[in-house]
């Protein structure tokens, strides 16, 4: 009778342990609650431990290469040369279109350095600017409205088509990127849209990796 209760006892228990969370709060929503207002050692903890909780956005350390195109001037006119649309696996992610867009914000808290160089520059990127990248490539990012910031101008065949030292604005300060990035998803994210791609005969890594869509956003 005693071997009995104890082993009903047990039972109860691990049902316990095995009941499913009913807090309704999505895991991608829930990707976005870390905020540089844990306390230092806590967040410390997580910055090293923390994953974006996708199992496929886990996997940006493991790019290579992220996509880059080579241009020049000619007539006063910008001439695409050569495109590079580097790793299948950043188009694999960028497939995932706006689900994954919550994970890749938190992504961004990821400061591990990769061996991704930043063309023209002496810097590295880190984990989380290769998410952003790789989040730019799916939503345009209104920088000013965003960041608050005025990246004035970009240099041909240099930081990979972004703005002078926006890269290294995500590198430098991840917890402010990933705060204001946060901020405009929760504000905006109902509203983003999927509208169709109509593809010219320019080259497009989209074409090639058959992405016919692009996020967009009505601003008010």
């Amino acid at each position: 009778m005693i071997l009995l209760s104890f082993l009903l006892a047990c039972s109860s228990g691990e049902q316990n342990r095995q009941k499913p969370d009913a807090t309704g709060v999505s895991i991608a929503d829930s990707a976005l609650n870390i905020t540089e207002e844990k306390p230092r050692d806590t967040l410390k903890i997580a910055r090293k431990s923390v994953l974006s909780g996708h199992a496929l956005i886990d996997k940006v350390s493991e790019i290579k290469s992220v996509p880059y195109r080579k241009s020049s001037l000619q007539n006063g006119k910008l001439v695409i040369e050569n495109q590079y649309c580097g790793d299948t696996l950043f188009w694999q992610i960028v497939q995932l279109g706006q689900e994954a867009i919550p994970y890749l914000i938190t992504k961004i808290l990821d400061n591990t350095q990769t061996r991704i160089k930043i063309p023209c520059r002496d810097v590295y990127l880190n984990v989380g600017a290769v998410a952003y990248i790789i989040l730019t490539h799916m939503v345009s990012i209104p920088k000013m409205l965003v960041f608050d910031i005025q990246f004035d101008y970009f240099e041909i065949n240099c930081d990979f088509g972004y703005f002078s030292y926006e890269l290294e604005y995500i590198n430098d300060r991840p917890k402010d990127a990933h705060r204001k990035l946060t901020k405009w998803y929760h504000k905006y994210k109902s509203k983003i849209t999927k509208e169709k791609i109509k593809f010219d005969n320019e080259p497009d890594c989209r074409k090639q990796y058959n992405i016919d869509y692009e996020l967009e956003i009505e601003y008010d």
